[in-house]
């Protein structure tokens, strides 16, 4: 890969990691504290040597009202899947 575009991608991560990232979780706190309902659901790939578990919520929030966010993403390795 160029030079030029490794430093791109890296500066672009920087700004998702340490930016967008915490700014989202902050927002999401907030909505889920102001909430009325919320649920929360899991789902599981059927990768091969990787398992994804994401954790989903839904949430009624009165301004925008029913909005669905991914909570969290964890990454199982085939070693790990006695634990499902």
């Amino acid at each position: 890969m160029d030079s030029k575009f490794s430093r791109a991608y890296t500066k672009s991560e920087t700004v998702a990691v340490n930016v967008l990232a915490p700014l989202a979780k902050e927002e999401l706190h907030k909505e889920l504290n102001d909430a009325r309902f919320i649920s929360v659901s899991s789902d599981v790939s059927n990768g091969k040597s990787v398992k994804l578990i994401q954790i989903r919520v839904q949430y009624f929030y009165p301004i925008h009202g029913i909005k669905v966010k991914l909570l969290k993403v964890y990454s199982l390795k085939m070693k790990h899947l006695t634990l499902l």
